[in-house]
């Protein structure tokens, strides 16, 4: 899964609370050059290139379960 670093903060401004990237348990944390939040919903349908070597296919949105509920430091919802 790709989760953006923006998305995360414009989503604790949305809730009025710090939102710790981790919490979304991502395999790759984007830091946009634009910053823009959500860009990862613009994906779908793309390929990505990491390095010289790996591309990846965006194929659909990342369905969430519970776990992002879960702290990942005190492990409380």
């Amino acid at each position: 899964s790709i989760f953006a670093l923006a998305s995360a903060k414009a989503l604790g401004e949305e809730l009025g609370m710090h939102m710790d990237p981790r919490r979304f348990r991502a395999n790759i944390y984007a830091d946009w050059a634009d910053g823009k939040a959500y860009k990862e919903f613009d994906l779908v349908g793309r390929t990505l290139q990491i390095g010289d070597r790996v591309k990846v296919a965006v194929t659909e949105r990342d369905p969430r379960c519970k776990v992002i509920t879960i702290d990942p430091d005190t492990a409380e919802e």
